[in-house]
Order: structure tokens, then sequence, then C-alpha cells
């Protein structure tokens, strides 16, 4: 089975073809299967206190004037990337730059 993806622009209206594949899907049945299985209300609370602890943190980073800061990095930083998050290499980030040893080390 493939995985299909499609953006919609939120700042542009719904085509009618958009909305017309919205409108078919309205009353759909879920299908849930062995990639998609059907969640406990546990589980769909963990997930919930996981969306509201990125919402937070979101909000945290606009409160700061955090902003996105291209690097070029190695392929092991990329996959702590992914196992860690941003977030954490973020905060990385942030403690190397107060340290003058890792700075002049870096040099």
């Amino acid at each position: 089975m493939a995985i299909v993806r499609k953006f919609i622009r939120a700042d542009k209206p719904l085509t009618p073809e958009q909305l017309e594949k919205l409108n078919a899907l309205e009353n759909r049945p879920i299908v849930f299967d062995e990639d998609c299985p059907e969640l406990t209300d546990e589980q769909l609370d963990k997930i919930a206190a996981m969306a509201r602890k990125r919402d937070a943190e979101e909000a945290r980073a606009k409160e700061l004037h955090l902003q996105p800061l291209p690097l070029n990095v190695l392929p092991s930083t990329i996959r702590a990337a992914e196992k860690y998050g941003a977030a954490v290499m973020g905060r990385l980030l942030d403690l190397a730059v107060q340290d003058e040893a890792m700075i002049k080390k870096c040099l």
C-alpha cells in the first residue's frame, strides 16, 4: 500500500475539487489495520498530551523569538536530531555556545 500525501495551503481557499473530496470522505467509515490500529482512550490521551507539550514548546519558541538556523552537519548529527528531536538539539547548541572551551575546540 502506498502513502499518499496532499498539502493544502491554509492561506488559500479550497478548490471545488478539494471540497468535493473532503465532502466525500465525511461519511466514510474509518478502516483500522495493522499499520493504523484503533487506539484506546489511554493511548489517545497520551498523544493529546504530547501534542499539548509540542504546542507549548512552539509557543515558547515564538515568545523567545527563536528562529530556524541553516547548518551543515554530519549524518550522525542528523540521526541524533531524528532520535532526540529538534528541541533537544537546539538546547545542545545553546549550551555549546555558552562553553568557551567547546567554541575553541570547534574553531
